[in-house]
């Protein structure tokens, strides 16, 4: 049997493939059309700016703090890189109550990025002048990543003050109602998205 195809290219065009009964196929050439009963293994083609993977990573343990010179908080897992010409996009918020230290070193990594101060910010409420335990106070990231690693990478945040003094951004990393009786089970979040460059 015989099967005829349309192949879409990214400028809109296309032209009909013939497909002999047997053969291997594959999608997203890079480059010229496939001969009939040739299978490929060209590198996949994508406009620039697609996304093309998201991974979602999730904290909800109430955790209790306390002060250290440096610390990794949360090793979150590891984010899958499917190609080398895309960046990273990092997106995120962790919650604390009864805030502590306002200026720590907080930071970021994604697999040998080493770590990154750039793009995290701790955020207070302004009321919080006795440090309630009831307040809530967060980090939030929001930042770029370009390398040209693939597969796994493994992605954390910590802190490390440049004094070398002991800090914890809280008493309580995710608080509940143990923290506050009206208080739900707050969670901590990132978000990376892979995009095309």
């Amino acid at each position: 049997m015989t099967i005829i195809i349309n192949n879409n290219t990214l400028d809109g065009s296309s032209s009909p493939i013939t497909i002999a009964s047997g053969t291997l196929l594959s999608s997203n050439y890079a480059s010229g059309t496939p001969a009939a009963g040739q299978a490929t293994s060209a590198t996949p083609v994508y406009a620039p700016g697609r996304i093309i993977g998201v991974t979602h990573f999730q904290n909800s343990t109430r955790t209790a703090l306390s002060a250290s010179t440096s610390y990794t908080l949360w090793s979150a897992g590891n984010v899958y890189k499917k190609i080398s010409t895309s960046k990273l996009i990092i997106t995120g918020q962790l919650v604390f109550s009864n805030g502590s230290s306002y200026n720590m070193g907080y930071w970021w990594q994604i697999g040998s990025s080493g770590q990154r101060y750039d793009g995290i910010m701790q955020v207070n409420h302004n009321s919080d002048t006795n440090k309630s335990v009831s307040i809530k106070l967060g980090w939030y990231i929001n930042q770029e990543y370009s390398t040209t690693a693939t597969g796994n990478l493994a992605v954390s945040i910590g802190w490390q003050a440049v004094d070398g003094s002991s800090n914890t951004p809280g008493s309580v990393w995710n608080p509940n109602a143990s923290d506050d009786p009206r208080s739900q089970q707050h969670t901590s979040d990132i978000k990376i998205f892979e995009v095309t460059q």
